[in-house]
Order: structure tokens, then C-alpha cells, then sequence
């Protein structure tokens, strides 16, 4: 504007603003009778959403009443003869703050109260600013739509909306190079809440469906621009969580520790903190971060997949601890090869969240891998995935992206979110055919706990059907670490209805959700002794190094074999094997000293075979092993009814973790052709609880 055009426009807006007052009265009637015609949606449900505040002022400021804490304050800054938008206040999040056009340009941001705030901030270079404060509101994934041009008819772009299901409330906000009655016409479906001249700010007051593109006259032919906005309502009950901001560093350095750029700090507002790494080598579990709060680790979300490793490690923390950038993340060892993403979600609501679910797979080919699938219980999650192929990940399926969700490529590796999902859909990502590690996560109020372990049934088939590597992984649920094969000079293993014995107590939930009944199932797999070697593998990291960080590693599995006590073979029927041999827990299955019945003996790097526990032809036994990283390791035998039979313990030199489990008949002395050794409901735990019972 020129100096002069200014002064007489100053002088308009004055009288104005006198006048303002009685046509706002003028739209508040007429937006009501409106409110709810094809043109601007259909009206669900009023939301439990309040406007607590409304105010602007023609300056880089303006003032307000403290709220409470919690409460939604959304600023409008519009600059005037400028193309570069204003600058935003620190603490606020920028919802969107494109280069404007026609001599002018806009900022939309917003923040959750501390309680402490009495105004806005300055937003510098803006010429008008305006701020609607909400309470029991959020914003998801922000559904935002943003609309320029240069007329009299500002138009408020339609949205995408997170929800249809009527409990959402639209806001508007206008900003004019010359006008000076933004406020004046109010869209079709919302009412003026506050305006000085040159901007305005609207809302709908109530509940809505859907929004559609309206407009709105003002008194002078020039550059504008709007923003129509989603503000979503706190569902009774349950949790809603907001996006606030997304980081990544690409190949983190080498050592075991990375700095992480945020885009802001971190706020004081309730939310979760969440480190997401994806690997093209070994995975390392991340430990710590140097401000933020107390990292936890996701162990169900942690291991390699493949050859080479690929796949990955999340920890997170969920409090109200503000972080400035960067955040230094420490990994148990140096993680090389690794992309690191850290996500910011606050949550609003009553309560807090808490892990509900995490889990990870591996896709060993095509163009359209999918994250591992899992059931949640906390009602309306937040869901974060990650995934890197041996070629770029691009794109992510819905719900990962806007308006209910956000996703961001980088250097192949995928990071994705969707919020306030009520159940879980497994995204499909897009890359080229290869190999690909996928890792999923998801937090909810008060869900039912996890327990982080890999079972088997053996139920993915029918009997008398050979063993292979998509049929095992297809019986296995929980923890998604390691990759089956079937091995030996022999015929594979089958599976069997004789080898059928189900656990003896349910676990309630697994780190996928999914849950196992007591007594269930109809099938088990069977090693013929005929076939000499034939054995069943799952690698739980290829290559060398570790398959967790723990210092112990447990897993368990019923056995039962007809082989008489007369028979001279000892066979390596059950065990948990470091890299190379370095390491090992293995359940020898022989004949007894004395010849009367068959036996166990664990053996152990060093040696091993000095006790054994005897047992019965023909009589299903627990066998549960637990490797150490130091220290001895330990097997224990369980009768059917779950009463313990023996312990063995024995010192051994090893001092790696187990990277792959085996079971069937691996090596040993050739048994006597025409008997079977039966196995059933595989338990594997990354952390090492022991005794792992059946």
C-alpha cells in the first residue's frame, strides 16, 4: 500500500470496527439457519469441543485471559505487502506457512497451553493476527486446507476431513491486503468469532460431517489468503492425539551415539517422545537420549531380519519433559547403517498412554511389502510404523497420511504415523522388489500389557504335511524377529496330528495383540528318525553379533519320542546357538548311564553332560533352556501336568548371545530307523525370563 491509501484505509477500518458489532449479529442468524446445507456439510452430533476464546488486533500481537492448561490456541498472523510469512512464536507448532502471493501471506500455527500464557506473542512482520483458543480440542493429523488469490470472494477451501462422524467443528481464517471487512460476510456453515478489518477468524460452533469450499465478500479486489482447519473433539473416554513434529538424520555417524535435529523444542504439553530407527546392517537396540525424559526400549520391535541384518529398534518416552535440539540418542553399540526418525505426539484427554502393541516382520521380495500386522486394546491408538527395502521406500498407503496421519521418505527408509485410530490397518508401503524390514508400534490409553515372545503352533498346515519355511512362519505369533528354514541331509520335518500338544496355560497377549488359548490347537511337527538329519531353524540375526541385548535368552517346547531305552543315539534335539559355535545350550537327547531309560544332559561350550535327568518312552516333557551371557546356563524338564521333573545347570565359556534356535535332530549318533520325536507349542523369549512355562 502506499502512505497515503494507508491513512484512509486506517480510518475505515476505524468506523468499521464501530460497525462491526451489529452485522456480526446479522451473520450469527444467518450462519445458524445455514449451518448444515449441501454446501457445507452434513451437522453430526454437537462435539464435547468449547471455544473458550476469541480475539485479534491489527499488530504483531494481541492479548488474552490465561487458559487452561490443556486448551487449543490456534494464531492466525496474515503480513500485508509481503510475500515472506511472519515469523513464529517459539513454542508454537507451524501448521502451515507456504510463500504467499498477491502482496500478502499468512502463518498457521498453534500450541497447547501451559496456563500461563496471556497473549499470543509477537509474531513478527505480521500486520493482524487472530487466535481462537479451544478446549477439549485437538488436531490429529492437522486436515488443514489452505486457498490464495487476488478478488473480492475469499474462498475457504474444503477439507478432507479425519472423521465423519459429526463431532468435529470447522474453523476459518481470512486475511486481506486491502479489505476491511474481512470479518464482515461469514462462510456459509460458520460464524465470525473475531475480526479487525483486515482478518477474521470463523468456526462452525457445532459438530460436522464434512466441509465444502465457501466464500465470502469483502469491500475490496486484492490479494488474500485463508485457511479452513479441523478441530477435533476429545472422545469420551479415550485419548486424542495431535502431531507435533517429525525429525530424521540420515546414516547416523559412526560410535553409538547420533545427534538428532529437531524442527522445534519440545514442549511441556503431555506427550510421547518416540526414537524410530530403521537399519541396512545389523540392528543395535537404542538405550538412551540426553534430554527428554527416561527412554524405554520396544524389545518387540527389535532384530535383525535377513541377510545382513536389516530391521530395527524403537524406544520411547511418554511424560512432559521439554528437550531442546538437538537430542543425542545412545545405542548399545555404534549403529551403523541407521536412519533415525524422533516423532513428538502430544495427547489430551484424562489419563495416560501406555504401550499397547509393537512388533516388526520381514518381506523377502515384491513391490508392495506390509508391516507387520498387529491387535490393539487401547481403544484409540497412535500408530507409528517404519520400513527400509534393498531398494527406496516411496510412498505409504492410508492411514499413513494426511488428514488422519503423516508419513516422510528419506534416503529409502520410511517413517509413518496415524492418529487416533480405533483399530489397526497394516500399511502397504510402494518400493521396488527386494528385500525389506517393516517395524510398527502403538500406544493407547490403558491397554491390556504385553508379553514380548515369539510361540509357534504348528497349526498353519495340515497333517502329514512337509515343513517349510512360509508354513512355520505362518504358525508364529508375537515377537517378529528371525527368519525359519528347514535344514539337514534328510526329508523335512512334518507336521502332525500325533505330535499335537497345546500349551497348558493361555497367554493373554502377545506383543502383536494376539492372544493363545489353553488346550488349543491340533497339530504339532515330527522328526521320522529314518531321515537321520532333519532339523527346523529361526535365525534371529544373520551374521554376527547379538539377536538382543539382554544377557539371558530363554525358549521352551514340549517333546515327546517313542525312541526305547536300548537305543545307542544321542541326538542334539533342542538348542540356542551363538555366531559361530562361540556359544551354545544344548538339550542332548540319549540313553541313561545303565541302559533303563532314555535321558537329558545339557551341553555347553567346555563341556557340559555332567548330571541328566531321566525320563519316560513315549511321555511328553517341557524342556526349557535358558542360555547366559555369563555365568551357567540351565535346562529344565517338566512333566505334562507342568510339575517339575529336574534342573541341570552348567557352567559353560561362552560369552555371545544366541543368534538362532534349532530343534529336531541336528547331529549326533544315526538312531534306530522307525521311531519319531514330536515337538509342539515353541515359546522364545528375547529377555530371558526363566523358567518358561508351557
Amino acid at each position: 500500500m502506499t502512505t497515503v491509501f494507508r491513512i484512509v484505509a486506517t480510518l475505515v477500518r476505524a468506523w468499521a470496527i464501530v460497525l462491526l458489532s451489529a452485522h456480526a449479529l446479522t451473520s450469527v442468524a444467518t450462519a445458524v439457519v445455514q449451518r448444515g446445507s449441501a454446501a457445507s456439510g452434513s451437522v453430526g452430533a454437537a462435539g464435547a469441543i468449547t471455544r473458550t476464546q476469541n480475539v485479534s488486533a491489527q499488530t504483531t500481537s494481541v492479548a488474552f485471559s490465561a487458559p487452561t492448561t490443556g486448551d487449543l490456541i490456534i494464531v492466525f498472523a496474515h503480513r500485508d505487502g509481503s510475500t515472506t510469512p511472519p515469523t513464529k512464536v517459539a513454542g508454537y507448532t507451524t501448521i502451515d506457512n507456504t510463500t504467499g502471493a498477491n502482496s500478502n501471506s499468512a502463518i498457521l500455527a498453534f500450541k497447547f497451553s501451559d496456563g500461563t500464557e496471556t497473549g499470543s506473542g509477537t509474531w513478527a512482520n505480521a500486520t493482524s493476527v487472530a487466535v481462537l483458543i479451544y478446549r477439549n480440542a485437538g488436531l490429529g493429523g492437522w486436515a488443514k486446507t489452505r486457498s490464495a488469490g487476488s478478488s473480492v470472494t475469499t474462498s475457504y477451501g474444503t477439507l478432507t476431513m479425519a472423521t465423519a462422524a459429526g463431532t468435529s467443528w470447522v474453523a476459518g481464517f481470512g486475511g486481506h491486503t486491502t479489505a476491511t471487512d474481512v470479518g464482515g460476510t461469514a462462510p456459509t456453515g460458520m460464524t465470525m468469532r473475531t475480526a479487525t478489518a483486515d482478518v477474521a477468524a470463523f468456526d462452525t460452533g457445532a459438530g460436522v460431517a464434512s466441509w465444502s469450499a465457501q466464500t465470502a465478500t469483502v469491500n475490496a479486489n486484492s490479494g488474500w489468503t485463508t485457511y479452513t482447519l479441523e478441530i477435533l473433539a476429545i472422545p469420551t473416554g479415550q485419548l486424542l492425539y495431535t502431531f507435533i513434529q517429525n525429525s530424521t538424520v540420515i546414516e547416523a555417524p559412526s560410535g553409538a551415539t547420533a545427534a538428532v535435529t529437531l524442527t522445534q523444542s519440545v514442549g511441556t504439553e503431555p506427550h510421547i517422545l518416540v526414537v524410530a530407527t530403521a537399519y541396512s546392517g545389523l540392528p543395535v537396540e537404542v538405550k538412551t537420549i540426553d534430554k527428554g525424559g527416561t527412554l524405554l526400549s520396544a524389545l518387540g520391535t527389535y532384530g535383525g531380519l535377513g541377510t545382513g541384518g536389516w530391521g530395527g529398534s524403537y524406544g520411547y518416552v511418554i511424560g512432559t519433559n521439554s528437550a531442546t535440539s538437538p537430542i543425542t540418542v545412545t545405542y548399545e553399540a555404534e549403529a551403523a547403517g541407521a536412519t533415525i526418525g524422533i516423532f513428538e505426539i502430544a495427547y489430551s484427554g484424562v489419563g495416560t498412554p501406555s504401550l499397547d502393541v509393537d512388533n516388526r516382520q520381514y518381506a523377502a521380495s515384491g513391490g508392495s511389502p506390509t508391516g507387520p500386522a498387529f491387535t490393539m486394546s487401547g481403544g484409540r491408538d497412535v500408530v507409528i510404523h517404519t520400513a527400509w527395502g534393498f531398494h527406496s521406500m516411496t510412498a505409504v498407503s492410508a492411514p499413513y497420511n494426511t488428514p488422519t496421519g503423516y508419513s516422510s521418505f528419506q534416503s529409502g527408509y520410511g517413517f509413518a504415523a496415524a492418529f487416533n485410530q480405533s483399530s489397526v490397518t497394516t500399511p502397504t508401503w510402494t518400493t521396488t522388489t527386494g528385500v525389506s524390514g517393516l517395524t510398527g508400534i502403538a500406544f493407547g490409553l490403558s491397554p491390556t500389557a504385553i508379553t514380548t515372545q515369539k510361540f509357534t503352533d504348528f497349526e498353519a498346515s495340515t497333517d502329514g504335511t512337509t515343513a517349510t519355511e512360509a508354513l512355520l512362519q505362518a504358525s508364529s505369533k508375537g515377537w517378529g524377529s528371525g527368519l525359519w528354514s528347514t535344514l539337514g541331509t534328510g526329508a523335512a520335518m512334518k507336521f502332525a496330528s500325533a505330535a499335537s500338544k497345546p500349551l497348558l496355560t493361555a497367554i493373554t497377549r502377545l506383543n502383536d495383540g494376539s492372544s493363545v488359548s489353553a488346550a488349543a490347537g491340533s497339530l504339532g511337527i515330527q522328526f521320522l528318525t529314518s531321515t537321520v538329519l532333519s532339523y527346523c531353524q529361526i535365525d534371529f540375526a544373520a551374521g554376527s553379533g547379538s539377536a538382543q541385548t539382554a544377557t539371558s535368552f530363554s525358549a521352551g517346547i514340549w517333546f515327546k519320542s517313542d525312541l526305547p531305552a536300548v537305543d545307542l543315539s544321542n541326538m542334539d534335539v533342542f538348542s540356542l546357538t551363538c555366531p559361530g559355535g562361540s556359544g551354545f545350550a544344548n538339550a542332548k537327547f540319549l540313553q541313561s548311564p545303565g541302559g533303563m531309560s532314555r535321558c537329558f544332559q545339557l551341553e555347553v561350550v567346555g563341556g557340559g553332560g555332567n548330571s541328566q535327568i531321566n525320563i519316560a518312552s513315549s511321555t511328553w516333557y517341557w524342556l526349557t533352556l535358558q542360555y547366559n551371557k555369563t555365568g551357567s546356563n540351565i535346562l529344565k524338564i517338566y512333566d505334562a501336568s507342568g510339575s517339575l521333573v529336574g534342573t541341570i545347570t552348567e557352567a559353560h565359556s561362552g560369552t555371545g548371545m544366541p543368534s538362532y534356535l534349532v530343534f529336531g535332530q541336528t547331529s549326533g549318533n544315526t538312531p534306530t530307523t522307525g521311531y519319531v520325536c514330536n515337538f509342539d507349542s515353541l515359546k522364545i523369549d528375547p529377555a530371558g525370563s526363566y523358567p518358561l512355562l508351557p
